[in-house]
């Protein structure tokens, strides 16, 4: 993935199609250690972002 393709990725997650209450249900589903995991994956995006 290159820099401007990561963005885009990042830049579309807080704008996703789905109602919140169903992104809140859907991250509920999650356990705690995949929680954790998409937290590091998504500060990972943004710090390759931000430079």
């Amino acid at each position: 993935l290159g820099k401007e393709s990561v963005g885009n990725f990042v830049a579309m997650l807080p704008r996703t199609p789905f109602p919140k209450d169903l992104k809140v249900k859907s991250l509920m589903i999650l356990s705690e250690p995949e929680i954790w995991m998409i937290r590091l994956v998504i500060s990972c995006c943004v710090r390759i972002v931000s430079g």
